[in-house]
């Protein structure tokens, strides 16, 4: 499941945040269960939400029980230790809980980003800054990154 686009939600009284429905509308219930893991964010004060298959497909690539380095067992403990899996509701709603509503300060005001393999959830204020900045460098990195050759033995695909 690729997610795309942007929209603007409230987390309502009881932390609950509704899952866009075109979102919702493309999860195949054969494969992808009305299921997410909500996570600290790749980026500073977010979350990220991964759907059950990806999130567990990346959770055992990663081998930080074979690193001697004790921040290895430091970042397992917190990471997962902060990982709520949380069904949708009837609603396509999911609850975020306290610790991690108070984690990432996002405050009710949140955009959902499709971030390809994820959701991120942003605080409103911080995600438009995110978008203000420089917007020549943006299209800049777009071309950049949309003409990328793929990698050796695979197809390029469409020109």
């Amino acid at each position: 499941m690729i997610f795309t686009f942007t929209y603007e939600r409230t987390i309502d009284a009881k932390n609950r945040l509704q899952i866009p429905a075109p979102w919702r509308s493309v999860w195949d219930p054969t494969k992808d269960k009305p299921v997410l893991f909500i996570c600290p964010g790749v980026r500073e004060n977010t979350l990220s939400l991964y759907t059950e298959p990806y999130f567990e497909s990346r959770a055992g690539q990663i081998q930080t029980e074979y690193m001697a380095e004790p921040e290895s067992l430091d970042f397992e403990q917190a990471f997962f230790a902060a990982v709520l899996r949380q069904e949708l509701d009837s609603q396509g709603r999911v609850t975020i809980p306290d610790e991690l509503m108070q984690m990432v300060d996002l405050g009710r005001q949140v955009v959902l980003a499709g971030a390809k393999v994820r959701i991120d959830v942003w605080r409103k204020s911080d995600f438009e800054a995110f978008r203000a900045k420089d917007v020549t460098q943006r299209w800049e990195t777009f071309r950049k990154y949309l003409r990328m050759s793929a990698p050796r033995g695979q197809d390029k695909g469409p020109p």
